[in-house]
């Protein structure tokens, strides 16, 4: 996949400042998202909020292990939803 069309996508329903839950199974090839602080790991959700843009909450596991449980934020005030 592309990753360019991806993120212009990305950045096209945070302007619009909704809410997104990306799950990043990917075993080979390049991460949707990569900074030196997010923790080498198998398995990635990544929670970003349409009230905060710029940040982003990852969570990391194992592919030996259960994903944690990950808040969803089903509307803006929402701080409590879990998936799991």
């Amino acid at each position: 996949m592309a990753m360019a069309p991806y993120r212009a996508k990305r950045r096209s329903i945070l302007h619009q400042k909704a809410n997104l839950v990306e799950i990043d199974l990917l075993t080979v090839g390049r991460r949707m998202e990569t900074s030196p602080k997010i923790p080498l790991a198998d398995c990635y959700a990544i929670v970003s909020r349409g009230i905060r843009p710029n940040e982003r909450e990852v969570f990391s596991s194992s592919i030996r292990r259960v994903l944690p449980r990950i808040p969803i934020p089903l509307k803006p005030s929402d701080l409590t939803s879990f998936w799991s």
